[in-house]
């Protein structure tokens, strides 16, 4: 993570924690817990693709070369990326262990919010959409600059 990256995370943070400790502590308390759950979940999905997508650049076979091509080649032999690859790739996504980890984390986050009852579902909520925007825009950036 470049500077600029981590200067839009903090911030984004900083403002959020600042603007939601004005109201309560429950709403700052709330905030901090949605805002660092769901970055570590956003951040493990991110890692997961990146993760995904080195790996596909390996699997995905050479360009045949136009003086080889014959139309004699059968169509399943067509090298288009087919559903059941697609779906497996979805699959590996949505069940990878630091993602899984990272709901339980949430999960287990707001049982003890609830059972000390400081959960404030507005703060928590502005946790939530805050670390959906940081780390959405960081993830923009890095890939603009790979």
């Amino acid at each position: 993570m470049n500077r600029m990256q981590f200067f839009i995370f903090a911030l984004i943070f900083a403002c959020g924690g600042v603007c939601s400790a004005y109201f309560s502590f429950e709403s700052f308390v709330s905030f901090m817990s949605g805002f660092v759950s769901f970055a570590l979940i956003l951040l493990g999905s991110f890692l997961g693709i990146l993760k995904q997508s080195k790996e596909g650049k390996e699997d995905i076979p050479k360009p045949i070369d136009n003086t080889l091509k014959s139309k004699n080649i059968p169509k399943s032999e067509n090298h288009t990326i087919s559903d059941t690859s697609k779906f497996l790739t979805g699959l590996k996504l949505s069940f990878s262990l630091l993602r899984l980890l990272c709901y339980v984390g949430l999960i287990i986050w707001v049982i003890l919010l609830l059972e000390y009852r400081v959960f404030d579902i507005g703060g928590f909520v502005g946790g939530v959409g805050a670390s959906v925007i940081a780390l959405t825009s960081i993830a923009i950036m890095f890939i603009k600059n790979a």
